[in-house]
């Protein structure tokens, strides 16, 4: 019963939630009124997930933000996660595994990761993967 995209929905918004509680931030979440009655596979939810999370562990950890905004829509699934913090900047003593590691899983579901960045102006990390349920995540 968790392939429903209602059950995603309701598991990113818990966590959205708990983000939200645990941090200084003012966290906003936005879903369509009507979502798709197409299960989700399970490796598409776990690996969006795992990028969405990535995405918000930025946010708290390097965007110095106050308010954070997740919208969730469908048809092709995605995940947008915008922020208005100081933007992404150069860590020369980094190591960017972080967005690294949220391009290959995105790349694996077919889909595609975006990140818009401005100095002081924040970042919007928006993941579009196909739900389409022939489309089955690649192996790496």
């Amino acid at each position: 019963h968790n392939d429903t995209p209602e059950n995603f929905v309701a598991f990113l918004r818990r966590y959205v939630q708990q983000f939200g509680d645990e941090s200084s931030l003012d966290v906003r979440f936005e879903v369509p009124d009507a979502l798709p009655a197409e299960p989700l596979n399970g490796e598409l939810r776990r690996q969006v997930f795992l990028v969405f999370k990535e995405a918000l562990h930025n946010v708290r950890k390097h965007a110095e933000a106050r308010e954070v905004m997740v919208i969730v829509s469908f048809d092709p699934l995605t995940v947008q996660v915008t922020d208005d913090g100081r933007g992404i900047r150069p860590d020369p003593g980094g190591t960017g595994y972080g967005l690294r590691n949220m391009a290959r899983r995105t790349e694996e579901l077919g889909g595609r990761l975006r990140v818009v960045s401005a100095p002081d102006a924040g970042t919007t990390v928006t993941v579009t993967v196909p739900t389409d349920r022939r489309s089955q995540p690649r192996k790496a």
